[in-house]
């Protein structure tokens, strides 16, 4: 189980004048809920693809559970699985919310009864049993948000960002 997440050392750039990511050290736990704020362009999308394995820093190094963790696939193979990542503006299939939320745990070759028991238990617990049916294009903003967060619900990560 992920307890502890440590940035030290991060540099991360675009090759902008006006732009970088500079972090000398950040902890986070996940016994405590964490809000990250900022100006607009200050990094805070950054930051989450870098902890979400999405981005490199140019610099730096990341440690669970104080272990470094390397940014080479064989360095973060594993720990990817670990981390749910709820974007702002979510990546959704066309199909119904029920198989986008049971898409992960295909995936992941859970059972059929497993996937099903999963996939209920998110739209329960998210009170959106009623969009079970209903294609993604026709979802509101927000019924978008409550699907991703179902999909990464159901894989039980153990951080989520």
């Amino acid at each position: 189980m992920i307890s502890s997440v440590r940035l030290e050392g991060i540099y991360k750039d675009y090759g902008l004048a006006d732009f970088l990511l500079n972090i000398d050290n950040l902890e986070f736990s996940n016994r405590n809920i964490q809000v990250i704020v900022g100006a607009n362009g200050s990094g805070k999308s950054t930051l989450l693809n870098i902890l979400a394995f999405l981005d490199r820093p140019k610099t730096g190094a990341m440690f669970f559970n104080g272990k470094v963790i390397a940014y080479s696939n064989n360095g973060i193979n594993g720990f990817h699985k670990r981390i749910g990542y709820v974007r702002q503006f979510p990546y959704l299939f066309n199909m119904d919310v029920f198989e986008n939320i049971a898409l992960g745990l295909k995936i992941r070759r859970y059972s059929k009864r497993e996937v099903l028991s999963k996939v209920n238990s998110m739209l329960s617990m998210l009170n959106i049993e009623y969009l079970k049916e209903r294609r993604i294009k026709s979802l509101s903003g927000g019924e978008h948000q409550k699907v991703a967060i179902a999909q990464v619900l159901a894989l039980e990560p153990e951080m989520i960002l």
